[in-house]
């Protein structure tokens, strides 16, 4: 599948102008209704590897550190991700950006997005609902209900996913198996046909029809055109 992806067109990488002209579009769409659904996204993609849960049952996730004014959500190493963020955050809690060093292997700072410790379960708490509501939303999608909350899966996930689109087929690696399945169904929702493959031990998103890619890229930039 991925082979086959790869023949129909080259990837555009994101110094190409087409592809960054489209996340500088999904980072500066107006936070809206589903503001806190898009924040989860990110977070789950991006939390701390101490607060995660285990994949495989094991140990469960660490409490962040006590003692500290402003306490880590997301580490990224993307600005327009970090900024989008704390902009989707903002009727939550004051989140700030910090930098710390880049990770072994890379020259790229990482960026931690941070919010006061002392809102901070209270902000998890509220990303995790945004979750849970959204996949039952996406599930029922009562009288197309759920196309709102798909275009605003699709916009954090077109801005944090990495590869893609390409001109007429989309490749996103997520990160995360769960951001996947909820691109998967939002894409449905959409009217759109999605699969998930593994990348390079990653699970990605495909989308090989090039009408299907311009509905998803309008819905996600135009939140309008979802209704």
């Amino acid at each position: 599948m991925t082979a086959s992806l790869t023949r129909h067109a080259p990837m555009i990488r994101r110094a190409d102008p087409a592809t960054d002209g489209l996340r500088r579009a999904l980072a500066e769409v107006p936070t809206g209704e589903y503001a806190l659904l898009e924040a989860a996204i990110a977070w789950r993609n991006f939390r701390p590897a101490q607060t995660r849960p285990s994949r495989r049952g094991g140990a469960r996730a660490q409490t962040p550190p006590t003692g500290l004014r402003y306490l880590p959500l997301a580490e990224v190493d993307d600005e327009q991700v970090a900024a989008r963020l704390c902009r989707l955050l903002s009727e939550l809690a004051w989140a700030v950006v910090t930098r710390s060093e880049p990770a072994p292997g890379t020259s790229r700072p990482r960026l931690r997005v941070e919010v006061p410790a002392p809102v901070y379960h209270l902000v998890v708490r509220a990303l995790s609902g945004a979750l849970r509501h959204a996949r039952r939303e996406l599930d029922a999608d009562l009288a197309g209900s759920g196309a709102g909350a798909a275009a605003a899966t699709w916009r954090m996930g077109l801005l944090i996913g990495g590869l893609g689109p390409s001109r007429d087929a989309i490749c996103l690696r997520t990160g995360a198996s769960g951001t996947a399945d909820l691109l998967v169904t939002a894409a449905a929702v959409l009217g759109v046909s999605a699969t998930v493959d593994e990348v390079r031990g990653d699970p990605a998103v495909l989308v090989c029809q090039s009408g299907d890619v311009r509905r998803l890229l309008n819905a996600a930039v135009t939140p309008a055109l979802a209704r």
